[in-house]
C-alpha cells in the first residue's frame, strides 16, 4: 500500500509498466473535469471510474480485495477515508471473481484520511475499505492490472 499526494505520483514509476501507464494518463489528463463513468485508457490494463460517494461510518464499511488489479484510489472532493488490513490477516477467500467483498466485519488496522491531491494504491495484497466518512464527495478509482 501506498499513502502519498498526487504530486508525489510520477516517483513511483517503474513499480509496474501499467502503473506507469496510469501515471501518464493522470498527468495528461484532469480526472477531477471528468463526467462520471468508465474510462479505458489503455483497455483492460488501466481503466478510470470517477464517481459520487456517499461515505459511511467505520462500522458499516467493508473491506474488499481484488485479485489481478491494484486500485489507485483518488480524492476529488469531500472528506473520505479508506481503511487498510494486510488480505493476510483477513478471513480465507477464493478469488475465483476479480472483485471480492467481505460479508463479515473486520477490524481496520490504518485509517488514511484522503483529502483532495491525496491518493492510496492498493495492491491485491491489501484489503481496503473505501468510502469511510460523513456526507458525500467525488472520487476516481484507476484500476491497474499488475498479475
Amino acid at each position: 500500500m501506498i499513502y502519498d499526494t498526487l504530486a508525489n505520483l510520477p516517483r513511483y514509476r517503474g513499480i509496474h509498466p501499467n502503473l506507469d501507464k496510469a501515471i501518464d494518463y493522470l498527468s495528461t489528463h484532469d480526472v477531477a473535469a471528468l463526467s462520471n463513468g468508465h474510462y479505458e485508457p489503455d483497455g483492460e490494463h488501466v481503466m478510470v471510474n470517477v464517481m459520487d460517494a456517499i461515505y459511511r461510518a467505520p462500522e458499516d464499511a467493508r473491506f474488499e480485495a481484488h485479485r489481478l488489479y491494484a486500485d489507485l484510489q483518488i480524492s476529488l472532493t469531500g472528506d473520505e477515508s479508506i481503511g487498510w488490513r494486510p488480505l493476510a490477516e483477513c478471513p480465507a477467500w477464493s478469488p475465483e471473481a476479480e472483485t471480492h467483498v467481505f460479508d463479515e466485519p473486520i477490524a481496520i488496522c490504518a485509517l488514511l484520511p484522503m483529502r483532495e491531491g491525496t491518493f492510496t494504491l492498493v495492491f491485491p495484497q491489501d484489503a481496503h475499505a473505501p468510502g469511510i466518512g460523513q456526507g458525500t464527495g467525488r472520487k476516481a478509482v484507476v484500476k491497474i492490472r499488475i498479475d
